[in-house]
């Protein structure tokens, strides 16, 4: 899908959100704790009693909803792991605990058919022993305000539509499109937002920083570790509301971006042609060099900051903590195997290669026109960073 091409999908969808909203829900949690309960049975027995039934299972998004359509989708964990596995019923606000597959008949036919709640699956406050209903009268839900973490546990995370439905990559489109680099690095600075572990270092002079390097090439790293002590759970967003991150990973790369960009200014100042006329091998003298130095380079900074993360431990758990030295470095000898560095090793040697090749292919061939250098640009960022999706996902099948 070209840059065009994904922004009329974002305004379709965008502007039918009443449609969209209108459709009967019923929400299966399956993080972790909900699969590791049997969630994926519930699933599937959902579909089989809602059909037998008489109700029209949908089970992607779109926006027409007759009157016996229900659609049934997955969401990322709830953060309620112990009452897994959990299912919602919207616009209900119904929230059933401790589900099971021998449960779907009862909650289809009383609910989903009859309008009633099924009052044995609801949750029962401890203290009170008053039966909860919805996230409202739940007492784990109720003093939460969610924000990074206000979509997960509802939105479909495989569902782009969804996600954009939402009003996601609304903030790229602007970034990429209305907002230069520096006003995007001033911006995320006046907003207050800084890193989520003990540090809290401030992610506008974070990104600023990168902004102003004469580097050829830079790069954008999703730091998704939550191996400190209270630190947030990164998995959860990953997990719930991918999108989101990878969102995020298109406006930082925004305002950092520079392999594509270097390239598609020399191919429209036609320096690129100056190299052929000198019998110059454009791609040997340009795109090889970057691309042999993504290579190399990931895979060095990978094990540079495996290094750092094991000093970083020993700082907080030993420094701060006074766990014993010898209690971590047996730790991380009984957890950390060989297999485990070489996995990050190979993984990091493709995504160099992966994100280099599309930088350098985008720039090289980038239009030569007043708007072909900036479109290049964005088109490399999107691509390179659904590959690495892509293929950490099928690295990860084959590798562990």
């Amino acid at each position: 899908m070209s840059t065009s091409d994904g922004l009329v999908v974002l305004n379709a969808t965008s502007n039918a959100h009443e449609g969209y909203s209108a459709m009967r829900r019923v929400i299966l949690c399956a993080g972790t704790g909900c699969m590791a309960n049997g969630a994926m049975k519930v699933f599937e027995r959902f579909r089989e009693e809602m059909d037998r039934a008489g109700l029209h299972v949908v089970l992607e998004l779109r926006p027409e909803a007759g009157d016996r359509d229900v659609r049934l989708s997955k969401s990322g964990c709830q953060g309620f792991c112990q009452m897994g596995p959990l299912v919602s019923v919207v616009p209900d606000g119904i929230l059933y605990t401790k589900v099971r597959a021998e449960d779907v008949p009862e909650i289809v036919e009383q609910t989903l058919v009859g309008g009633q709640v099924v009052d044995r699956l609801l949750y029962k406050d401890p203290a009170t022993r008053k039966a909860c209903r919805g996230l409202e009268d739940n007492p784990f839900y109720a003093r939460q305000d969610r924000r990074v973490l206000r979509e997960c546990g509802f939105l479909d995370p495989e569902d782009i539509r969804e996600y954009i439905l939402h009003g996601g990559y609304s903030a790229a489109r602007k970034a990429f499109l209305e907002m230069s680099p520096e006003l995007i690095c001033k911006q995320i600075s006046a907003s207050g937002l800084r890193g989520r572990g003990g540090g809290g270092f401030p992610t506008g002079r974070k990104w600023d920083a990168a902004r102003v390097q004469k580097a050829a090439t830079k790069f954008v790293i999703c730091n998704g570790d939550e191996g400190d002590p209270g630190a947030f759970m990164n998995r959860s967003v990953m997990e719930g509301n991918p999108h989101s991150v990878i969102e995020g990973l298109m406006i930082a790369a925004r305002a950092g971006s520079a392999m594509a960009a270097e390239l598609g200014s020399m191919q429209l100042t036609e320096q690129v042609d100056a190299l052929t006329v000198m019998a110059i091998n454009p791609v040997q003298y340009l795109v090889s060099p970057r691309v042999l130095a993504g290579v190399i380079s990931f895979p060095l900074l990978t094990a540079i900051f495996d290094v750092v993360g094991v000093l970083g431990g020993f700082a907080v758990g030993v420094g701060l903590m006074g766990a014993p030295a010898g209690s971590y470095f047996n730790g991380i000898s009984r957890y950390l195997s060989l297999h485990d560095i070489t996995t990050g090793v190979y993984k990091a040697l493709l995504f160099g290669l992966v994100v280099t090749w599309v930088c350098c292919y985008k720039g090289y061939y980038a239009a030569r026109m007043a708007t072909g250098v900036s479109r290049a640009t964005t088109e490399a960022v999107v691509l390179s960073s659904v590959l690495i999706l892509v293929w950490d996902y099928f690295l990860g099948s084959v590798l562990l």
